[in-house]
């Protein structure tokens, strides 16, 4: 939801030195979790997170990736 939230909000304007320009924003999301049984590393579940959202970016952006660990 907050991903299409972005998405659906009007351009932003700024200001540059050739006049106004209108900005489009989209959000590329990577997700982690951890399941209460398991322990785990703050550094470990971060580093995951980050892999997700390295992989929402190669899919083009503007989307949600979860990790998926491999077995």
């Amino acid at each position: 939801k907050i991903r299409k939230l972005i998405e659906d909000s009007p351009s932003f304007r700024c200001q540059t030195s050739g006049g106004t320009r209108s900005l489009r924003i989209t959000a590329s999301i990577g997700i982690a979790s951890v399941s209460v049984a398991k322990s785990t590393e703050g550094n470990k579940l971060l580093k995951a997170a980050l892999q997700a959202l390295r992989q929402a970016r190669f899919k083009g952006g503007n989307q949600v990736c979860v990790f998926d660990p491999v077995p």
